[in-house]
């Protein structure tokens, strides 16, 4: 009977035999088979077994299958075991919106790779950052409009590189965009002066009807915080989906209407505040510009094959960015009484971090690295977590203390998979 088994995996899988480990016959009932099985043949591969084998002993026993990631080169990333309902990483996801919205099981949400790349940008943007701490953020109608507006644009920018065969250069630049809709168009932060979070920046840099070190500051904060590392992390999550779309293009335009819906209800109801018709129109005449740029640009490819140092020089320097950042934006303008000091400063560090991320990282072998990078630019928040949670924000600390262990249990998963 388990010559069977091998017949019908080899013929389902284009010719790859399955693998099954010998045990005592004593033990016949806890055999495990390992099958690579492509979800399109699953189906068959089932029903084959099912007509051979009435008693569907054999079906039993693939029930416990270990599904094996593949890259997208087509090497074997790992082999750990999992229970069939996991996520397949080697399998190309799309999914409609609807099939979204019928998504109801809290289980399936979670490990849907869409709805995980969607949770991720506001739980680091506004949630860990403190922007919105958890009673806030947990409120429903908080909750829904984040999601609308970090969740939709961060799954919008990956499809559209995604789609037009883009690159880093171009999710930085969509990053850029990105920062410019949401506090300049929605929130209208970069113009309003007495915008809650502003405090000296409201009058410290401002000309011309733009607070120009909070929209620099601003602008670099959500390129790395809410877009690259969210999509940095989902890629170390599910590795086997690099290069293949979450959305088609139905559900790619469904989610630029929920994007721009949200950004227009924000901006109806968040604050009176309006700006004056030439900020808008700037504001929007370089969105436009920006967005056409990064459509434009071609794919820059790293600069070495493999990372050139170590994962915690990543690590170093993303930690590095994260505090410098931090502190020109917030210490510098209460020392320096130029502006254009702290805003060339964040420039600068933003310059220095991107070149040494282009020059060292590699193509392949570079996970530890891209993780070790993501973590050093999270960590001064979440350290500020737990002085929030000092200074009376409840539930701060809970929240670093899961990020911490969020990025262990991604670690975990790194250091599992045969590269």
């Amino acid at each position: 009977m388990d010559k069977d088994v091998d017949k019908y995996t080899s013929e389902d899988n284009g010719g790859r035999a399955g693998k099954h480990e010998k045990r005592p016959e004593g033990s016949e009932e806890t055999q495990e088979f390992e099958i690579d099985i492509d979800i399109d043949n699953e189906s068959k591969f089932h029903n084959r077994i099912r007509n051979k084998d009435k008693n569907n002993t054999l079906l039993k026993k693939c029930k416990n299958v270990k599904s094996r990631t593949l890259a997208s080169n087509g090497t074997v990333l790992s082999s750990s075991s999992a229970p069939s309902s996991a996520p397949r990483d080697n399998i190309s996801v799309k999914l409609g919106f609807w099939r979204i919205i019928r998504s109801f099981s809290f289980k399936d949400i979670l490990r849907n790779p869409l709805i995980l790349l969607m949770l991720l940008s506001p739980a680091v943007g506004e949630l860990l950052s403190g922007s919105s701490p958890p009673l806030e953020f947990f409120n429903p109608l908080t909750f829904i409009l984040l999601l609308g507006l970090y969740g939709t644009g961060v799954v919008l920018i990956r499809e559209i590189c995604v789609k037009w065969d883009k690159g880093w250069a171009s999710i930085i630049l969509l990053g850029i965009a990105y920062a410019l809709i949401e506090e300049g168009l929605a929130v209208k932060s970069f113009f309003d002066p007495n915008w809650v979070d502003l405090g000296i920046l409201g009058v410290y840099g401002r000309w011309a009807g733009v607070n120009w070190v909070w929209t620099i500051c601003l602008t670099i904060f959500h390129t790395a915080y809410s877009i690259s590392v969210p999509i940095i992390l989902f890629g170390l999550i599910y590795p086997g989906l690099k290069g293949k779309r979450l959305l088609s293009d139905a559900g790619l335009k469904m989610f630029f209407t929920v994007f721009f819906l949200d950004n227009l209800l924000i901006y109806l109801l968040l604050t009176d505040y309006r700006p004056n018709l030439l900020a808008h129109t700037f504001n929007l005449v370089l969105v436009i510009g920006i967005v056409l740029i990064a459509l434009r640009i071609p794919r820059v490819y790293p600069w070495s094959n493999t990372p050139l140092v170590g994962p915690r020089w990543f690590f170093v320097s993303g930690a590095l960015f994260g505090f410098l950042f931090f502190i020109f934006m917030y210490f510098t303008p209460k020392i320096i009484s130029y502006p254009l000091v702290p805003i060339l400063l964040e420039i600068i560090l933003g310059l220095v971090l991107l070149r040494f991320v282009a020059v060292n990282l590699g193509f392949y072998g570079n996970h530890e690295h891209k993780l070790a990078l993501a973590s050093g630019i999270l960590s001064p928040l979440i350290l500020f977590s737990f002085i929030q949670e000092i200074d009376g924000v409840r539930g701060m600390s809970l929240v670093g203390i899961a990020f911490i262990v969020f990025l262990l249990i991604i670690k975990k998963r790194i250091w599992s998979v045969e590269i």
